[in-house]
């Protein structure tokens, strides 16, 4: 089930919003980094970020900024 929603959802943003670029922070162990690790090869526009371990919301967040390179950012949890 995970597996179908995160796939539906990532396509369904990609589809929707051109000029994107969809960055996946998580950690290594987590069930969104393995994933992401599956489809992203599929889409240039996925980057993915691992945590080696879990750094909290705050660290995460700043470290997605620090990669965004786009005008506008928006956190999906």
């Amino acid at each position: 089930m995970f597996d179908e929603n995160f796939y539906k959802n990532l396509k369904s943003f990609l589809s929707l919003l051109s000029g994107i670029t969809i960055i996946i922070l998580s950690p290594a162990n987590n069930l969104v980094y393995v994933y992401a690790i599956k489809y992203s090869p599929k889409d240039s526009r996925i980057k993915i970020l691992r945590n080696e371990k879990n750094i909290g919301l705050g660290p995460s967040r700043n470290r997605g900024l620090d990669a965004a390179k786009g005008k506008y950012v928006i956190f999906l949890d």
